[in-house]
């Protein structure tokens, strides 16, 4: 998959249990190739609760092997991501030609 290239409307997204905790909620979804895989093999998202302003939750590459959290990743998934339609909302923001290690080193600050 080409790193343009978006999740279509009719993939299958797995849902998500509020009182599952977010390191289990990312495993799954990690999984599920959620954030799907980008040619090369290098890749960053935030992973943010909510939406694409919300709070960002951790850092996940492609090239690491788990997540860089930036909360308690054993806190259930539906404290830390807001509601919607009965279930919490994370999203993906890829970050384009981005080093992980410097985003998150941009997210966790000095």
């Amino acid at each position: 998959m080409d790193a343009a290239d978006d999740v279509g409307l009719d993939d299958e997204i797995p849902e998500l249990s509020p009182g599952a905790p977010l390191r289990d909620a990312v495993a799954r979804l990690r999984a599920q190739s959620f954030p799907p895989p980008v040619d090369g093999g290098r890749a960053a998202w935030v992973l943010r609760a909510g939406g694409p302003d919300g709070r960002p939750l951790a850092v996940v590459a492609q090239q690491w092997y788990e997540p860089r959290y930036l909360v308690d990743a054993d806190g259930p998934v539906g404290d830390l991501a807001a509601p919607a339609d009965g279930g919490p909302v994370l999203f993906f923001e890829y970050r384009h030609g981005s080093d992980p290690a410097e985003v998150h080193a941009e997210l966790t600050g000095p």
